[in-house]
């Protein structure tokens, strides 16, 4: 079972290149930790009728699965709902998804 986590720790804020400030490093939202790999996203449509993601979010929404180093999984998501955009993790829990998602993006590599 997934567990929906607080998503706002998962930016880092400060300049961390030193050369472009305007970008912000994306951390796991379980720990924190800057060492996170993704998997490819996965666009889940919804026809405006909440199809998605039941009754939270009535357009469309992007699923990206990551990995952080420190044995941390889940899935970033980017959903639209009545002219707004929203963003939330959740944690994977089960054994089964965790290698999915583990090979998935080693397969990257």
């Amino acid at each position: 079972m997934d567990t929906t986590i607080s998503a706002k720790k998962s930016f880092r804020g400060e300049d961390y290149f030193g050369k472009r400030p305007e970008m912000s490093q994306l951390r796991c939202p379980i720990c924190g930790y800057d060492y996170i790999h993704l998997d490819k996203p996965i666009y889940m449509e919804s026809h405006d009728n909440y199809e998605a993601m039941g009754e939270f979010v009535r357009g469309d929404v992007i699923k990206i699965p990551f990995w952080c180093e420190a044995n941390h999984y889940g899935y970033f998501y980017f959903g639209f709902h009545k002219g707004m955009t929203f963003y939330w993790a959740d944690e994977v829990k089960d054994e089964t998804i965790k290698v999915e998602i583990y090979d998935a993006i080693s397969r990257l590599r």
